[in-house]
């Protein structure tokens, strides 16, 4: 069987293609965006995540912000690992042992390509959580991230509320909205999730102790109904970067509908 790599190509994609597209979606000059994005699902594009990071910058310009989920799970309570679940005999090495969060070095691969592209940006700035950091480039990037609560993972004292205030936008390229991190605010807001007891290694006064804090068991798995009924409502706008088909919304409208949708069903 002919494997992908050995096929031969019949389109590339550049920086131009993509800026062009990014216009079409109505992405302009200071727009503050928070983006998820597949770099599979674009296609085969000369420069790899750094062309489509470098194409987003170029459209939001100086005064524009980009902001991206730097999320480590690794560095949680292991009772609730999944993938793959922990023995419990295991459960205190890991909290003795496991690295504090180190922003800009942490292991991001399951963030996606894109993001672990801005990671390495020199101007990118890091939210203080060690589970939810989200970083950012621009404008508006350090005030942003300047805060960022341990019990306030995704609340009104998180990052994505600051983006809110800023009228910021979201944009999912060849991902659904179970990628849309933003959604969480509005999960948030309805208090209809469980808390739980969280923990992570950190530094504290110089020495590093596991640290416990009280959050909500937050879960994405409802976003995506949630994110067809704003598609009923002609609340997303859609076109294609490259070959992935790519969605653009204000980051309020998804909290409010997301608020809505867990207060009417959970």
């Amino acid at each position: 069987m002919e494997s992908l790599q050995s096929k031969e190509l019949t389109s590339v994609i550049n920086a131009e293609d993509i800026k062009k597209q990014l216009l079409h979606l109505g992405i302009k000059q200071g727009d503050v965006l928070e983006v998820h994005a597949s770099m599979k699902a674009i296609g085969y594009i000369l420069g790899g995540s750094n062309t489509v990071l470098d194409a987003i910058l170029d459209v939001i310009g100086y005064e524009g912000t980009l902001v991206m989920a730097a999320q480590a799970f690794g560095n949680s309570e292991p009772a609730y690992f999944e993938h793959p679940p922990v023995d419990v005999s295991l459960f205190q090495k890991i909290r003795n042992s496991h690295p504090v969060y180190q922003s800009k070095f942490e292991d991001l691969r399951y963030m996606g390509a894109l993001a672990t592209s801005l990671q390495k940006r020199p101007a990118v700035y890091f939210s203080n959580h060690p589970i939810a950091s989200f970083m950012s480039i621009g404008k508006h990037a350090k005030w942003i991230t300047q805060s960022h609560p341990l019990n306030d993972e995704f609340g009104l004292r998180s990052p994505l509320a600051r983006m809110v205030e800023l009228k910021a936008k979201v944009l999912l390229i060849g991902v659904d909205y179970d990628s849309c991190t933003g959604m969480h605010l509005g999960e948030h807001l309805s208090g209809k999730r469980p808390l739980q007891i969280q923990g992570s290694r950190m530094n504290v006064a110089g020495k590093e102790e596991w640290v416990k804090f009280l959050t909500q068991d937050y879960d994405s798995d409802d976003f995506k109904p949630i994110g067809r009924a704003m598609e009923m409502q002609n609340k997303i706008q859609a076109g294609l970067i490259g070959n992935a088909i790519t969605k653009i919304f204000d980051l309020e409208t998804a909290v409010r509908f997301t608020q809505k949708y867990f207060e009417e069903n959970l």
